[in-house]
């Protein structure tokens, strides 16, 4: 992202430049905690079941799925499985990726 300071003065520019700054905190703080977190699992989970669906590869890096998957694991409880919103954890090959783990988690079949 760009910002950009076109016929500001250099006061306006500063402030400009604080106020997006303080915007950018705010947004990056909820991405990052409460109910935002969990669409970080949603999106990745989803777009793993897309990608299935159309016969796809999906890439994606280790750093993001084990961040996903921390959060799923915090996310997805007994009770909220019980509560019918999750299958039961699956079981993985050793040799499974971390995306892979992270979908049998969610009670995804996953085939390695």
């Amino acid at each position: 992202m760009r910002l950009t300071h076109e016929g500001l003065s250099g006061q306006q520019e500063v402030a400009h430049a604080e106020g997006w700054n303080h915007y950018l905190d705010r947004l990056v703080a909820e991405a990052t905690s409460g109910d935002a977190r969990s669409l970080n699992l949603e999106f990745l989970v989803h777009a793993w079941d897309f990608s299935k669906a159309l016969g796809a590869d999906l890439s994606v890096s280790d750093a993001l799925t084990d961040y996903v998957e921390v959060l799923a694991q915090q996310t997805i409880t007994d009770q909220v499985r019980a509560g019918g919103s999750f299958a039961p954890a699956r079981q993985v090959a050793e040799s499974a990726s971390s995306l892979e783990r992270l979908v049998a988690f969610t009670g995804r079949p996953v085939h390695v």
